[in-house]
């Protein structure tokens, strides 16, 4: 399953925002310097109320396929939905459109019939109330709880949407290998750790997990020793 892209533009500057949360965290742990200074600072904005349906079509679109496949199947989800493809977007805006979209168009586009199923059931909500627009307005627990509603969006999902889409500060994905793996590394323990050592392992970490997971990903992708 592949994360979500790297954010798009927003008025916010993604330094200004985590500089607090970075010092709080590097006073955690000295092993932290060493990796920040690598890896360079977090990225991560909250994006545009008028993406985030689009962001979570994006994550249901890759479910269990490979990145590069994802990308070039959400862009022609997109180019096909959109109204004018010389200038489309980034991201599917209109879940009418969606469901008003044949089977056998969308399977042409390289979707799946269990995909249809979770994009239909993402484009019912958000017409039937789901409001994703209005989501940051709400706690994480609550938004997890309304997202994971939805059928084919799993707290997985739901917690990439806090991270990626509305930049939470305190979010720790540990149903994520690559997490695991990192925080392994970062114990110097021999394998990754179960999702409930690893909650315990962050505990320090707290409330800036966020940006932990952000460079625990970075470091395993990254694919160098400390």
């Amino acid at each position: 399953m592949s994360r979500p892209d790297p954010p798009g533009r927003t008025s916010l500057n993604s330094k200004d925002l985590w500089s607090s949360s970075l010092s709080a965290l590097l006073a955690t742990d000295d092993r932290w310097a060493p990796l920040v200074a690598r890896l360079g600072p977090c990225d991560l904005t909250p994006q545009p109320p008028e993406t985030r349906f689009g962001i979570l079509v994006r994550a249901i679109v890759g479910q269990q396929i490979a990145a590069k496949a994802a990308s070039a199947i959400h862009r022609r989800l997109v180019l096909h939905l959109a109204d004018d493809p010389e200038s489309a977007g980034r991201f599917v805006t209109d879940p009418q459109r969606l469901l008003d979209t044949s089977e056998e168009n969308l399977r042409g586009l390289g979707l799946s019939r269990v995909k249809q199923t979770y994009l239909r059931a993402l484009a019912h909500a958000q017409l039937n109330g789901l409001e994703v627009e209005r989501l940051h307005e709400l706690p994480d627990d609550e938004i997890v709880a309304r997202l994971t509603a939805v059928k084919g969006i799993g707290r997985w999902t739901a917690e990439m949407f806090l991270m990626f889409a509305l930049a939470r500060p305190d979010v720790f994905p540990v149903g994520d290998l690559a997490i695991r793996v990192g925080v392994a590394r970062f114990h110097h323990i021999a394998s990754p750790p179960s999702p409930a050592d690893c909650l315990r392992l962050a505990q320090p970490w707290t409330p800036h997990r966020t940006l932990a997971s952000w460079y625990l990903w970075r470091w395993v992708e990254d694919g160098q020793g400390t």
